[in-house]
């Protein structure tokens, strides 16, 4: 049987690697600086993973998914900047990481099975509204 958790250490050195080959390469362009910080929060995030038979569930869960959807918009800014030049996609990264984390909490604390695919619908929804509010604003 295939054990999950064991990506997980595979998963933060291998973000720990490109953050690491990224600055020694790039260390100047600003769109490498996203990517870098983009995969030190990957780390940490998956770090908290691994601590959660360690640190209480609840906080390990919920920061760890957090961080991973924040670092997620780090690497897609990076991808814009590095094609457009700017990038105002950072800017949602809070709001929506803490949405997509408050409808995780609410999902780990309830019995809803229908919750689950309302949360992905709407984190979803969130991501590509915005990302047509940015295309319509730099026609």
């Amino acid at each position: 049987m295939f054990y999950v958790k064991a990506l997980f250490p595979v998963l933060l050195a291998i973000n720990l690697m490109f953050a690491g080959l990224v600055f020694a390469i790039l260390k100047n362009d600003r769109s490498a600086r996203h990517w870098i910080i983009g995969c030190l929060l990957g780390s940490a995030g998956f770090g908290l993973i691994l601590m959660r038979d360690i640190w209480p569930f609840s906080l390990t869960f919920l920061l760890s998914n957090f961080l991973i959807i924040v670092s997620w918009f780090f690497f897609a800014t990076a991808i814009e900047v590095l094609l457009k030049g700017s990038s105002r996609l950072l800017m949602w990264a809070p709001p929506i990481g803490l949405i997509y984390t408050a409808g995780l909490a609410l999902i780990q604390n309830s019995d809803s099975k229908y919750l689950i695919p309302i949360h992905v619908g709407v984190s979803w929804a969130l991501v590509r509204s915005e990302e047509h509010t940015s295309e319509l604003q730099s026609h």
